[in-house]
């Protein structure tokens, strides 16, 4: 069982993700901020096996969130995915610091192929 760090402020596709990724028995953290990602991070004794960012919320948007991320040496080396609705947002991810960008819409399925290469059977 993985622990995946979930960020979405669109309510209804956090809610999906959530529980798609739940069917795969994984413990989900989730919040709909860059914000709430630190707070739900720092409140973790380990770091997370993945994180699925959104790259435009509100209060703190992924990329400060993911710049955060990898400043911290506890969560330096979490493998971070960053979504986004917009195509040109890929370069922008991986200039972040994020290791994968997924475009929305996205399959379910490519996305549980994705963390299944880096964290293993999701």
């Amino acid at each position: 069982m993985a622990t995946i760090l979930l960020l979405e402020d669109n309510v209804e596709l956090r809610t999906l993700l959530q529980q798609a990724l739940e069917l795969g028995d994984h413990s989900i953290l989730s919040g709909s901020t860059g914000a709430d990602g630190l707070r739900l991070l720092e409140a973790q004794p380990i770091a997370p096996d993945a994180i699925i960012c959104d790259m435009n919320m509100p209060e703190m948007d992924g990329v400060t969130f993911i710049r955060h991320v990898r400043s911290n040496p506890k969560w330096a080396n979490t493998f971070i995915i960053i979504l986004s609705g917009k195509e040109a947002s890929g370069e922008t991810a991986k200039e972040s610091g994020a290791d994968a960008f997924m475009q929305k819409p996205f399959s379910v399925v490519a996305l549980n192929r994705l963390l299944e290469q880096h964290i293993g059977r999701v």
